[in-house]
């Protein structure tokens, strides 16, 4: 889908890189391993706007640089890449736990509004990990004073019971 199918081969050989480059930043908890891997990913993902691939491995990138250096912003921006590779079609279990995992080390009560907005309305089959997140979720937002965003994380723990997932 690329203009030039060559280019195909440099853009996995960077995602390659940055894949490393991730790994090894999260081993030695290096924050310019990761500051790299961002950028490149964020390049990449401009390059290919349609790919869910760069963003997914830009919310990995992201959250553990947040880690690394402390910063809240980061996980912020780890959630908000992990809700743009679900919107472009990568709905899978671990990238869901990635959006309510980052969204909860943000820890604002609407970024975790926004990761269970985005679970309830994606057709994402849900694992336990899911749920343990969103009951987390449900508790924080419980003490923020937002019942309704701690109705939110129910309604998503009531899909998770349904499908036989979590304690009965």
């Amino acid at each position: 889908l690329l203009k030039d199918p060559q280019a195909g081969f440099g853009f996995m050989a960077q995602m390659a890189v940055a894949k490393t480059l991730i790994h090894a930043g999260k081993q030695r908890q290096d924050a310019a391993a990761l500051e790299t891997a961002v950028a490149m990913l964020s390049d990449l993902a401009k390059e290919d706007p349609k790919n869910p691939a760069p963003r997914l491995y830009l919310t990995h990138a992201l959250g553990r640089l947040g880690t690394v250096v402390g910063k809240a912003e980061l996980h912020r921006e780890a959630a908000r890449s992990a809700r743009e590779a679900i919107e472009l079609g990568y709905r899978v279990a671990p990238l869901l736990h990635d959006l309510l995992f980052e969204s909860l080390e943000a820890g604002d009560p609407a970024d975790l509004r926004a990761a269970l907005e985005v679970a309830l309305k994606e057709p994402i089959y849900p694992d336990l990990n899911c749920a343990e997140l969103a009951a987390r979720i449900g508790l924080k937002l419980t003490e923020a004073g937002d019942e309704e965003g701690a109705n939110m994380a129910r309604r998503f723990l009531d899909r998770c019971r349904r499908l036989g997932i979590g304690p009965r």
